[in-house]
This record gives structure tokens, C-alpha cells and sequence, in this order.
């Protein structure tokens, strides 16, 4: 009987775990929904097989919808053994909400047509125990003070460094240091975007993390004097942008205000909330920042486009050929230097398809060769 009431209470607590957990699925886990047709051949008139392989398929196509914007280029992912297949099968987690919109054999095919939710942060967890989270460039500056006195030690700016490292690629600070200018570093701690990006491009960083700090005394929590000694706590305000320095635009913007551990001495009580500050920052920044540079923008997807062996007449014929093609929203910032070409594409299909559109055409006697993509920029060849 003592056994039994042990399995009943393992039980309980089990079933108590799997509905907090469907619980902060339903409440917490961003969504994105989708629509996409999957198709199967239908082999020897079993057409029953054929509907589940194009259900299968479907569900597929969903999951790419949601999830393959945030997957490095796929040639390093079939190099690195094709874990793009294992992110599928791990799928059964990644989609609800899956409904039906047509179904039918069209010849010797079976098509169906669904709606689904993709569930991005169920998607980029297991995106990052894969290691095929799309790599990003990050540089950081963060102007860190203690009851407005600058604080040397920048502890929040470490930490959250810390927190985002096993993500991103960190541009080296020693080095941002010796080579940036002040005051365009001041510009851009005043919230001067161009300013900013051009700090990024500088370093060759697609993302810039840029805020300030400013560690003061929770005048709430008091702080004593007891047996001779401090015992305080602070409080880290802060206030932050993380700027997609591709296209020059904001893509998370806010404040924290976060109280650290009481300690017994002020400096210590101003580094435990810098500490923790940059610990809840740097988690959800990870999260947050590969969404929104994976989201597709309201015109389209955008890719920084970069044409090798270029001429003048180079730019001209590449708009020519790319504004024929199904998709094509716009081209800017287009700039040419010593026989490099360089350019902001916005167009609505993904890159692989882009990159097909664009290989082998000839247009004004000049041939486009694709030489290299990822999920956001083109690399072209003109022979």
C-alpha cells in the first residue's frame, strides 16, 4: 500500500509538471502561423499513403516555414551532417493547430493544403542544442555608472557578454577600445543610429547592443548600518537597443530595472545588480534577437548583396534582371568601389531561391555567378 501511494503521488506530480508545462506553452511560447501545401506521388493507386506522405510533407514545409529562417545556410548544415534532418525529427513539439484547407489527387499526385502555429521558442531551444543557430556578429557598449559616477569595472557589460557568447560571435572590446573614435561611441550611446552602424560595419558586426546603466540605492529596501557596517541593496536601471546594423534598424528597444542581492558594502551592492541585470538581459536577448532577425519584414526578406569583378554598368544590369523576377521589392544603398559592387536587396523569396533566380543569367553581356549565401546576404561573381 506504501508502495502504491508513492506511484499515486509520482504520478500526480508528473501529470502537475505536463499541464504547467501545456499551460506555459499556451501562455508563453511565441507563435507563428503559416500556411503551406505538401504533395506525395501516388504509387500503385494506394492513395491512403500518399495523403499521410503529403500530410507528412506539409508539416515539414510548415516547420521550414517557421524555423528555417533561423538555420545557418544549409550547405553547413549538410556539412556538418545534415542536422537539419534531426531539428525535423524532433518536431513533434514545434506545430499545432493544424488545420485542413484542401486535399485532393491532382493526376498522379496527392496534394494538401494546411494551416498550422509554429512554436519559436520550442524551435530555437532545440535550434541551439543542434548548433544550427544562424551565427551573428555582436558588439556591445554599455555606459555603466554608479549613483552617476561612471563604473570602471563594467560588470553588467561582462555578464551579459557572458550570457550571449555560447550564441554570438562577440567583436573583441580591447579592440573596439583602441580603435573606435569617442565620440562616435558617445553618438551612439546618445542613441545616434547612423552613428551606431557605422561602429558595426567598422567591426564587421550585424548586430549592436548599445544602453546605459545606472546603479543607484532601492531606497525601498533601506539599507542599515548595523555593527558598523553597510548593508544595502541597489538597484541597475537600464536602458537598451540592440540595432540590426544590415538594415539599420531597431529591433529591440527597453528598460529593465533590476534589484540585486543586498550586500555589505555599496560597491558590491551596485555589482550584484549589474550582475543580474546582465544574466536577464543576455537570456532574453537570446531569444529575442534571432526571431526578430529571422522575421521577415513587412516588405520582404532582406539580404546584404555584394558583386565581385563589378563594372558601372554592373549595378544597372543586375537591377534590370532582379526587378523581372517574381518576388522583387526594391534595391537601396547601392555602392560601388574599385570593381566591388555592394547593395540592400529586399525581395520576398528566401535566399536559396533568390540565389536560382540570379546564377547563370546573362543580362547586357555580363554573367552573375552566385558564389556564396547565407539567410541574409548574396555573394556574386560577374564573369
Amino acid at each position: 500500500m506504501r508502495n502504491n501511494s508513492k506511484l499515486i503521488s509520482l504520478l500526480c506530480l508528473a501529470l502537475f509538471v505536463f499541464a504547467g508545462s501545456l499551460y506555459a506553452q499556451s501562455d508563453n511560447i511565441r507563435v507563428k502561423s503559416v500556411t503551406v501545401e505538401g504533395v506525395s506521388y501516388i504509387e500503385a493507386g494506394n492513395t491512403n499513403l500518399a495523403r499521410t506522405l503529403a500530410m507528412e510533407d506539409a508539416k515539414r514545409k510548415a516547420i521550414e516555414a517557421g524555423a528555417g529562417i533561423y538555420v545557418k545556410s544549409e550547405s553547413e548544415v549538410d556539412a556538418m551532417g545534415n542536422l537539419w534532418e534531426s531539428l525535423i525529427s524532433r518536431s513533434q513539439g514545434f506545430i499545432g493547430n493544424i488545420a485542413i484547407l484542401h486535399e485532393g489527387p491532382r493526376g498522379s499526385e496527392y496534394f494538401i493544403k494546411i494551416s498550422a502555429d509554429i512554436y519559436l521558442d520550442i524551435v530555437l531551444e532545440n535550434l541551439s542544442e543542434l548548433d544550427i543557430l544562424d551565427d551573428h556578429k555582436v558588439m556591445l557598449f554599455i555606459d555603466e555608472r554608479v549613483s552617476g559616477t561612471p563604473f570602471s569595472a563594467a560588470t553588467l557589460e561582462t555578464e551579459l557578454m557572458n550570457q550571449l557568447i555560447t550564441n554570438f560571435i562577440i567583436v573583441d572590446r580591447q579592440q573596439m577600445d583602441a580603435v573606435a573614435a569617442k565620440n562616435a561611441v558617445d553618438q551612439a550611446l546618445g542613441g545616434n543610429l547612423d552613428a551606431a552602424v557605422a561602429l558595426a560595419n567598422q567591426f564587421g558586426a550585424d548586430t549592436f547592443i548599445v544602453g546605459t546603466s545606472q546603479a543607484q540605492e532601492n531606497t525601498n529596501m533601506g539599507a542599515s548600518m548595523d555593527l558598523g557596517g553597510y548593508m544595502g541593496t541597489y538597484d541597475a536601471i537600464v536602458q537598451l537597443k540592440v540595432i540590426n546594423a544590415a538594415t539599420a534598424r531597431v529591433i529591440l528597444a527597453k528598460n529593465y530595472q533590476v534589484t540585486g542581492k543586498p550586500a555589505n558594502s555599496e560597491t558590491m551592492a551596485a555589482s550584484n545588480a549589474m550582475m543580474l541585470a546582465g544574466q536577464t538581459i543576455g537570456k532574453e536577448i537570446n531569444i529575442e534577437v534571432p526571431k526578430k532577425w529571422g522575421a521577415m519584414s513587412v516588405d520582404g526578406y532582406r539580404y546584404r548583396v555584394t558583386v565581385s569583378n563589378a563594372t558601372f554598368a554592373t549595378g544597372n544590369n543586375l537591377e534590370q534582371l532582379l526587378a523581372g523576377t517574381n518576388g522583387f521589392v526594391k534595391i537601396v544603398n547601392k555602392q560601388f568601389n574599385a570593381g566591388v559592387l555592394t547593395f540592400d536587396l529586399v525581395h520576398k523569396m528566401k535566399a536559396e531561391t533568390v540565389c536560382g533566380l540570379i546564377d547563370s543569367k546573362v543580362v547586357g553581356g555580363q554573367t552573375f555567378q552566385i558564389t556564396g549565401y547565407t539567410n541574409s546576404s548574396l555573394d556574386i561573381k560577374v564573369r
